[in-house]
C-alpha cells in the first residue's frame, strides 16, 4: 500500500515507503513518550499513544488485514463416508464402504477479485485511521492553544487590574487633598470591580478547558497541564505560518486522507460489480469416491475396488437474483461516489475558511502590534497626564485603559486564531504542526 509522509502526522515517527506495507506498523505504545510531556509536541505523543479511539481505530484495520487471506482461499475440501445399511450384489463382489473426497472451485478469476475488493477495503481502514489520528492531532492542538489564550488572557487582566488599582490610589490621594472629586473615585473603584469580575471569569473557564485537554490526552482530569507564555508569539510561528501559507486546494484534495478513504471504497466497490457478474457462471465441484469392494469366489476380477472421479457444477438459473447482486453493487459504488465528491466540496469549503482566518488572523496581528496597540500605550500616559494637569477628566483615562485591555485581549485572541488556523490547514491537508517542531522554545 502506498504511503505518504504528510498522511503521518507525529513528528520524528517511522514512516514507511512505498514499498512497506501498513500491517508492519506496530501499535503505539505509552513507553516512547516521556511520563511528564511539557511541550505541544509532548501532549500530541501522549494523546496518539493513549486514545481509546485511536487503538480502537487501529484495532480495525488490523482486522481488515485479515480478511484476504480468508477470501482467497479455497473451500475447504469435503470428505464423505458412506456405509450401506445393505451390502450392494455385483458380479465381482459386494460393497459395503464409500468413501469420497470433493473440491469446490469458483469461476476463474472470482478469488483474485475478492482479495483485490479485500486489499481496498484495508486501505480504507488505513485511512481512516490516518484521519482519526490527524483529527486528534487538531483538538489537542486547538485546546492547547486555547489554554495559552485564556493564561494570557488572565495575565493581561491581572496587569489591568494592578493598574487601575495604582489609579486608585492617586485618587485616593487626591481626594484626601481635596483635589479629586468623589465621582473620580467611584468611578475607578467600580472599574476595578469590574475588572475582578472578568479576572474570576477568565480563571473559571481555565478549569473546564484543562479537563477537556486532559480528555483527550486520556489522562487524569486534574493532570498539571504546563502552558508555556511565549507559544503563540509572532517568532514561535514564523516557519510553521509560512508552511501554512504555502498550501493549496490541489495539495489538500492530494493529501487529506478522509478523501484517500472514499477513494479507496469506491475501488473497493469497483472491484465489487466485477465479482458480481461473477455470480452469473457456475461453481464446479471435482470429486473422486472410492468404493471398497469384498472378494467373492468366481469372477477373475473379484475384490477390485473402484474408482469414480465426479465433476458437478452449480446452476445459476435464477437470474433475478443475479441481476440484482449486480445493480446493488453498482448502486453501492454510485453512493460513494458521490459522498466523494461532496467531501471533496466539504474539504475545499473548510480549506478556504481555514485560509481566510489565518490571513485575518495574520492582518489583525500586524495591526494590533504595529498600530492599536502602541496607540493605546499611548493614548494612556496623555490621557493620565492630561487627568493629573486638569486638562481632562478622569473618564478619559478609564476609557484608555478599556481599550488597551480589549487590544491586548484580541491581540491575544488574534494570535490563538492564528494557530487553529494553521493547526486545521494542516490537518486537512493530511499533515502536521505542533506550533514548535523545534520542540523547545516555548519554555
Amino acid at each position: 500500500m502506498p504511503q505518504n509522509k504528510a498522511l503521518w502526522p507525529v513528528l520524528g515517527e517511522d514512516t514507511p515507503g512505498t514499498d512497506s506495507a501498513p500491517e508492519r506498523q506496530s501499535q503505539p505504545t505509552a513507553s516512547t513518550t516521556e511520563r511528564f510531556p511539557k511541550t505541544l509536541h509532548g501532549y500530541v505523543l501522549h494523546a496518539l499513544e493513549n486514545s481509546s479511539r485511536l487503538r480502537g481505530s487501529f484495532a480495525a484495520y488490523q482486522a481488515a488485514l485479515k480478511k484476504r487471506p480468508q477470501v482467497t482461499a479455497l473451500a475447504d475440501p469435503r470428505l464423505t463416508y458412506g456405509y450401506f445399511l445393505r451390502s450392494v450384489e455385483t458380479r465381482v463382489g459386494a460393497q459395503q464402504h464409500r468413501l469420497g473426497l470433493s473440491q469446490t472451485l469458483p469461476w476463474f478469476g472470482t478469488l483474485a477479485l475478492r482479495g483485490d475488493e479485500a486489499d481496498f477495503e484495508a486501505r480504507a481502514a488505513f485511512y481512516r485511521f490516518l484521519s482519526l489520528k490527524n483529527e486528534l492531532v487538531f483538538d489537542v492542538a486547538k485546546t492547547y492553544a486555547e489554554l495559552v489564550y485564556l493564561h494570557a488572557t488572565v495575565r493581561i487582566a491581572e496587569d489591568t487590574l494592578q493598574l487601575v488599582q495604582s489609579w486608585e490610589k492617586v485618587l485616593q490621594v487626591r481626594f484626601r487633598s481635596g483635589i479629586g472629586t468623589h465621582s473620580d473615585l467611584v468611578r475607578v473603584q467600580t472599574e476595578l470591580g469590574q475588572l475582578e469580575d472578568r479576572l474570576v471569569e477568565f480563571r473559571e473557564v481555565i478549569q473546564p478547558t484543562q479537563v477537556a485537554f486532559n480528555t483527550l490526552l486520556n489522562r487524569p482530569a486534574t493532570a498539571a497541564i504546563h502552558i508555556p507564555p511565549s507559544l503563540l508569539l509572532d517568532p514561535a510561528l514564523d516557519a510553521e505560518t509560512r508552511a501554512a501559507r504555502q498550501l493549496t486546494e490541489e495539495i489538500v484534495l492530494k493529501g487529506n486522507p478522509e478523501l484517500a478513504r472514499f477513494e479507496a471504497l469506491i475501488q473497493a466497490r469497483r472491484v465489487g460489480v466485477e465479482l458480481a457478474g461473477k455470480t452469473v457462471y457456475p461453481d464446479f465441484t471435482l470429486g473422486l469416491d472410492y468404493l471398497a469392494t469384498d472378494k467373492r469366489p468366481g469372477p477373475i476380477d473379484s475384490g477390485k475396488d473402484a474408482l469414480m472421479p465426479i465433476l458437478s457444477m452449480t446452476l445459476p438459473i435464477h437470474r433475478q437474483k443475479q441481476r440484482a447482486i449486480v445493480e446493488e453493487a453498482v448502486w453501492q459504488q454510485y453512493s460513494l461516489e458521490a459522498q466523494r465528491r461532496d467531501s471533496a466540496a466539504v474539504l475545499a469549503s473548510d480549506f478556504a475558511r481555514a485560509r481566510f482566518a489565518l490571513r485575518d488572523a495574520e492582518r489583525k496581528i500586524a495591526l494590533f502590534t504595529h498600530t492599536l496597540l502602541p496607540k493605546a500605550e499611548e493614548s494612556i500616559e496623555a490621557s493620565f497626564t492630561a487627568y493629573e494637569s486638569g486638562e481632562a477628566g478622569f473618564l478619559e483615562v478609564l476609557d484608555s485603559g478599556r481599550r488597551l485591555l480589549d487590544f491586548e485581549l484580541s491581540l491575544s485572541r488574534a494570535r490563538t486564531d492564528r494557530a487553529i488556523a494553521m493547526a486545521n490547514l494542516f490537518m486537512l491537508s493530511g499533515g502536521y504542526s505542533d506550533f514548535l517542531s523545534g520542540g523547545e522554545r516555548g519554555r
